[in-house]
């Protein structure tokens, strides 16, 4: 659907435009989101502008056709815009309104310039509303907002509208996005200049309830991507005291950034206080409260959920593919693969199109966690009856199922992916897919020269040189190749791709860093292991499972993929054990206690500690990596 808008050429007809738009409207289960109506407004758009361009060339002509003028002149096609627009409703409308509304504008004062029968929409009579749909024309709104900030501290201010459009702009659009503490005078400045009434100023908003809804919940959203989540829900707060809620974005946004130990539930309770408070539990919302559900593993409640919305009877609150997948997803999280089946092939007998990701969670999950290469197959298969275009992903896990799935490799069939991935024109082949080929010939056929030849060759293939030189896929086979040396017994070739590694630049994440302290572990290089699991840091908590008092906080990590799990506290205990440091590994366990680690892990970690005498002295690395690796 979006492929059909954006290909459509302003000079065609927009009949088909039309068309599409009268079929979304009585459509029994598609449900189009604030995606597509800005699609297809931005279609009608482009259709005014070429339009305008043909009247501005005719014109100045000499000799026009006066009945092509003509024709032009009565084109309707920003009213047709302008009417689909309005008859949005209200949070679709405040998605999709800040580009809209401006273009809109810009497009009804050129019509009105060149002389046309009607001005679907008049300029902005406040003038500093004027100047600042210029510079939004221009996509200028870092400029817009600091004019509006001077323009304030001159008692001068513009409608209340604009506020809101340089609020969602420059806080949300990469290109023009600024510091959340920058934007606070803004949000202060919209909140003091609410407008009072629907007839205040040129405000489109409607109430002052509305506009308030509106302004709190953009702040909302945006205090979450910030990581502020307590400010955010004060915001939220702020609305229920006065007997309102935040919009159904801005719920979703509050359900999807909460890190809470009871994630899920809160999640719940955020659901039933949207519905209590009349919020339109729609799909979106709905699917937000089923991330939380596939992150926390609650098979059963997920199930529950979708029962629920497949029995509703407004189209907005059905279940969407996202819907399925999310619930897929948190069917695998439980572990419970019969039901993530089940409901696949729900999703295939229901009139919704499947995406990739449905298909891509059971693959992973029969691939890794479970793995299972006769039922990944069939997914599969399943998959390719129901034409759903395979992804990057799709190649990895097949990869996968075919090389290191728990069984003998099968490399024909191995080669036979690969090959077809090199000769898939819609995908780019990745340093994941090359790992993949590591793991099966190197790790699970323990033919580790085989191993090295791929890896050398990877560098150099056309693939790779087309993709240009990407460090979050080389790292990939990095550790694929380090897997190969120590499954081989050869820990001392590890040492030749870690300096590589460095020399490439190639960063330490916390996911890579298990294999990379394993690595060094091996080669009887601690240190370097102890560097590496220093470097990483722990999630930041308010609480602790033990009276141990924490140790002060280490610096705030930059990203996610610097955060330190569980996982790394068991293997860095394993390692110093394997190496007769049994004083650093109680001072790793004290440590590990002041952290809200899981319950079973801090078991798992005083036993290995309070066992030492009882551990084989030099007990090889490897085998109690495989453990953690395998549950991580």
């Amino acid at each position: 659907m979006a492929a059909f808008l954006q290909s459509q050429d302003p000079s065609a007809s927009v009949t088909p435009i039309l068309k599409l738009y009268s079929e979304l409207l009585s459509h029994p289960t598609l449900v189009p989101d604030s995606r597509t109506y800005e699609l297809i407004l931005s279609a009608l758009t482009r259709k005014e502008e070429e339009t305008q361009r043909q009247l501005r060339k005719l014109q100045h002509r000499i000799t026009a056709d006066t009945s092509k003028l003509e024709e032009l002149r009565k084109a309707d096609y920003l009213g047709a815009a302008q009417r689909i627009f309005g008859a949005l409703g209200a949070e679709l409308s405040e998605d999709v309104s800040a580009d809209m509304v401006v273009k809109f504008e810009k497009l009804g004062a050129a019509r009105s310039h060149a002389g046309t029968v009607r001005s679907p929409a008049r300029p902005p009579s406040n003038p500093l509303s004027a100047q600042l749909v210029l510079l939004f024309a221009q996509n200028k709104y870092t400029e817009a907002h600091s004019f509006i900030l001077f323009e304030a501290a001159q008692d001068r201010f513009p409608d209340w509208d604009n506020l809101l459009i340089v609020l969602r702009r420059i806080g949300h659009n990469d290109a023009h996005v600024v510091p959340v503490d920058d934007r606070r005078p803004l949000y202060a400045l919209a909140t003091s200049r609410i407008p009072r009434s629907s007839k205040t100023g040129s405000s489109k908003t409607g109430s002052s309830k509305t506009a308030f809804v509106q302004l709190e919940s953009e702040w909302i959203i945006q205090l979450l991507e910030a990581g502020l989540v307590d400010e955010a829900n004060s915001h939220r707060q702020r609305l229920l005291d006065a007997d309102l809620a935040p919009s159904a974005q801005a719920y979703a946004a509050l359900i999807v950034q909460s890190r809470r130990k009871d994630a899920s539930d809160f999640a719940l309770a955020l659901w039933e206080e949207a519905r209590t408070h009349g919020v339109n539990p729609k799909a979106s919302l709905a699917n937000a409260v089923l991330e939380q559900f596939a992150r926390d593993g609650r098979s059963a409640d997920a199930l529950k959920f979708l029962t629920t919305m497949q029995s509703e009877t407004d189209r907005q609150r059905k279940p969407t593919s996202q819907t399925f997948a999310l619930v897929i997803a948190a069917a695998c999280a439980g572990g419970d693969v019969e039901a993530a089946l089940r409901v696949l092939r729900e999703l295939l007998a229901s009139t919704l199109k499947p995406t990739p990701r449905s298909f891509d969670i059971l693959l992973e999950h029969l691939t890794t966690v479970q793995p299972d290469r006769k039922k990944a197959l069939e997914v599969y298969d399943a998959m390719t009856a129901a034409q759903v275009p395979l992804s990057s992903a799709t190649y990895h896990h097949l990869l996968a199922a075919y090389g290191s799935c728990g069984e003998t490799p099968d490399y024909a069939s191995l080669d036979d992916v690969f090959a077809t991935l090199e000769a898939d024109p819609k995908i780019n082949v990745s340093g994941g897919h090359w790992a993949q080929l590591i793991l099966a010939r190197g790790v699970a056929g323990r033919d580790l020269e085989w191993a090295r030849r791929t890896f050398d060759e990877f560098k150099t293939h056309a693939t790779m040189l087309a993709a240009g030189h990407n460090v979050r896929q080389v790292v990939l086979v990095y550790v694929a190749m380090l897997k190969a040396c120590l499954v081989n017994g050869r820990a001392d070739l590890c040492g030749e791709y870690l300096e590589e590694m460095s020399r490439e630049g190639v960063k330490v994440t916390s996911q890579v860093a298990l294999t990379v302290i394993e690595a060094h572990s091996a080669m009887g290089d601690l240190p370097a292991a102890r560097a590496v699991f220093d470097s990483l840091h722990d999630a930041p908590s308010t609480s602790s499972p033990s009276t141990t008092p924490p140790s002060p906080p280490p610096s705030p990590p930059t990203s996610k993929e610097e955060l330190r799990d569980s996982s790394h506290w068991e293997l860095m205990v394993r390692c110093e054990v394997a190496a007769s440091e049994s004083d650093r590994a109680r001072a790793l366990l004290e440590r590990a206690l002041a952290l809200p680690l899981p319950i079973d892990v801090l078991e798992r970690i005083r036993g290995i500690v309070e066992n030492v005498k009882a551990s084989p002295a030099g007990r090889a690395t490897s085998e109690a990596v495989a453990e953690v690796e395998e549950r991580w």
